[in-house]
C-alpha cells in the first residue's frame, strides 16, 4: 500500500495560526470587484547589506565617514552622541538613527560601561527614498525590533548566501525602514534632540567649534560662549585638552577637511573655506604641515582606497 505525501516527507511541524491573525481574518470582507487589486507599490530595495555589531571601546571619537554607504544604527543599549557634519544628535536606547552617504561622523559621551550598537550597512538605489530619516533618532517600535530579530539571525544563518535567506534579509531590511518612516509619520517630526546645557564642558567647547568651522573662531569667542575668562579657558585647554586651543581648533579643522576630501566632490578651494581657512593655500600648508602629506595626495590616496576591491575571505 503506497504511503501519503504526509508520511514519507520530512518537514518541520506546522504551527497553529497566532489569535492575531485569527482576528484579522474575522475582519477581511469580499473585493467589490475581484480583478482590482493593490497597485504597484513605489519600492526601492536596498543593496549590498552588512551587518556588525559595536560595543564600548569599539568607536572612534575622530570625524570619519563611510564613503557611498548608508548606515543603519539601532541602539539596543547604551546612549551616546552622534556628530552628523556640525550637528549633535542624541541616541538614546530602543531607538535607530539613519547615516547618510557622505556624512562626516563622529561619536562622542559614549556609555563607558555597557553600549550594543547593531549596525546596518547598505546602498540604495535611491538617497531621496529616505530623506525623512535624515538626522532624526526614531523610537524602535515592536515590529521594528522584530525585523531587527529576522536580521540579525539570518545573518548568521548556515545558508546565508543562498539566494532564499539572502533575498529575506533584503527585504526585512526594507520592512524595517519603512516600519521607521511610518513611525515618523504617525507620529510626527520632531527636530533632534541637541541638550547642550547638559554636555560635559569640554563637549560644549567640541561642540561650538564643529557648529562654527567655516568661521574665523578667536580665543575671545571660545571663552565667550564658554562663559569664562581667557586665562581660565587657557587653563581649562591644558588640563582636558593636553594641547593650547588654536592648536586643537586647527585638528577640528582639517578633521573635517578630510572626511569632506573623502565623501565629497568640492575642490580643496571649496573645501578650505568650509573649514575656516582663509586661503586654499593657508589650507594646503597647514595640513601638510600636520599631516605629512599635501591634501592633493592625501585625497587621491583615500579614493583608491574606497575603491580597492577587498580580498574574498
Amino acid at each position: 500500500m503506497a504511503k501519503s505525501f504526509n508520511e514519507t516527507a520530512s518537514l518541520p511541524p506546522a504551527h497553529p495560526p497566532s489569535s492575531a491573525l485569527k482576528a484579522a481574518l474575522g475582519k477581511i470582507r469580499d473585493p467589490d470587484y475581484y480583478l482590482m487589486g493593490l497597485h504597484e507599490p513605489d519600492i526601492v530595495l536596498p543593496d549590498n547589506i552588512l551587518m556588525f555589531v559595536r560595543r564600548q571601546g569599539m568607536l572612534s571619537h575622530q570625524p570619519t565617514s563611510n564613503l557611498r554607504q548608508f548606515v543603519l544604527i539601532l541602539n539596543l543599549q547604551g546612549r551616546g552622541d552622534v556628530m552628523l557634519d556640525r550637528l549633535r544628535v542624541h541616541l538614546f536606547p530602543r531607538h535607530a538613527l539613519l547615516i547618510f552617504p557622505g556624512q562626516v561622523h563622529c561619536y562622542e559621551n559614549l556609555d563607558p560601561h555597557r553600549l550594543t550598537w547593531f549596525y546596518i550597512g547598505f546602498r540604495p538605489a535611491s538617497q531621496s527614498a529616505y530623506a525623512l530619516l535624515r538626522n532624526m533618532p526614531i523610537p524602535l517600535s515592536a515590529l521594528a525590533w522584530q525585523y531587527a530579530e529576522r536580521l540579525a539571525l539570518d545573518q548568521v544563518h548556515p545558508e546565508r548566501t543562498t539566494s532564499y535567506i539572502t533575498g529575506r534579509i533584503t527585504v526585512t531590511l526594507w520592512l524595517l525602514l519603512m516600519e521607521l518612516i511610518n513611525t515618523l509619520k504617525v507620529h510626527g517630526r520632531t527636530p533632534p534632540a541637541r541638550r547642550e546645557a547638559n554636555l560635559r564642558p569640554i563637549d560644549q567647547l567640541r561642540s561650538f567649534i564643529m557648529e562654527n568651522l567655516g568661521k574665523s573662531l578667536s580665543l575671545a569667542d571660545l571663552a565667550r560662549h564658554m562663559n569664562m575668562s581667557l586665562s581660565s579657558l587657557k587653563n581649562f585647554s591644558r588640563k582636558n585638552l593636553n594641547m593650547g586651543l588654536a592648536r586643537f581648533v586647527r585638528e577640528q579643522r582639517l578633521y573635517f577637511a578630510r572626511g569632506l576630501m573623502t565623501t565629497t566632490n568640492l575642490t580643496l578651494t571649496e573645501i578650505a573655506a568650509q573649514c575656516g581657512f582663509n586661503s586654499i593655500y593657508a589650507f594646503s600648508r597647514t595640513f601638510k604641515r600636520v599631516m605629512k602629506i599635501p591634501p592633493t595626495a592625501h585625497r587621491a590616496r583615500l579614493m583608491a582606497a574606497a575603491y580597492r576591491p577587498q580580498r574574498s575571505k
